[in-house]
């Protein structure tokens, strides 16, 4: 017999450079409202409207962790 689960989860996508408060306080939000199980944060190799970078790709992914 297979048992099938069902879960919600959500995709926040950006550059996350830097990642900072407000991204972790719309996942909570969208947690709560939407009643998901998860979020996922998508994190892009750069940002197309920003010509400076504060952190590289390696750095951002620790820092979201």
């Amino acid at each position: 017999m297979v048992k099938l689960s069902k879960k919600s989860i959500g995709l926040l996508g950006g550059s996350f450079d830097p990642v900072h408060k407000g991204h972790l306080i719309i996942s909570k939000i969208a947690l709560k409202k939407i009643k998901l199980d998860k979020i996922y944060w998508l994190i892009t190799k750069k940002n197309p409207f920003k010509k400076k970078t504060y952190f590289n790709l390696n750095q951002r992914i620790n820092l979201a962790k």
